[in-house]
Order: C-alpha cells, then structure tokens, then sequence
C-alpha cells in the first residue's frame, strides 16, 4: 500500500475577496478613482507637448537639443519682455502719481 502524499491534490480556490486585505482594496479603489480623473485634469501644458511628441520623436539628438534650446532660450526672452513692460509701467504709474499731486498742489 502506497503512503499518502501530505500535498493535497487539489488546493482549494479562494476568491480574490478573499486574499485581498480591506486596506489593499481601499488603496485600489482610491488608485482606481484618481486614475480615472486623472485625462479630465490634464494640464493644458502638457496636452500641447503631449501633441508635438511624434514630431520630437522624429528628431536625432543633436535636434531635439537644438529645439529645447530655443525653447528656453524664447521662455527667457518672454519673462524679460514681461519685466521690462512691468518695470515701464510702475514707471509710468508713478509719473501719472506725481502729475496727480502737482495738479492738486497748484
């Protein structure tokens, strides 16, 4: 007479309910749910980019550091031009003050 093997044949199956703790289940829907919001909140930015991505992936390395050189290159010429208009017009606010109390004091 053979002995018994003590691995059973068959291992009974458990529902996957069952092998998941409540916690791992909360952290899976919460996943889940910021997933799925997560194309509705795209940021305009990155949907551009997003957009040029094929063209960029066209590109040899020496190209794709040429554009994002002129990328950064025409971001900083941007926040000067914004600077310069900021500083001319706190110049010029200043001036129509002094005009102003002029007027008054004459």
């Amino acid at each position: 007479m053979a002995a018994k093997s003590p691995i059973p044949n068959r291992v009974p199956k458990r529902s996957l309910k069952n092998m998941i703790s409540p916690v791992d289940a909360k952290m899976m829907k919460f996943m889940d749910s910021y997933s799925n919001n997560e194309p509705k909140t795209m940021n305009r930015h990155l949907s551009f980019f997003n957009g040029i991505l094929p063209s960029l992936d066209k590109y040899d390395d020496d190209e794709v550091l040429e554009f994002q050189m002129g990328v950064l290159q025409l971001m900083k010429k941007i926040k000067n031009s914004r600077q310069i208009r900021e500083s001319s017009s706190f110049n010029c606010d200043n001036c129509v003050k002094t005009a102003a109390i002029r007027l008054l004091h004459e």
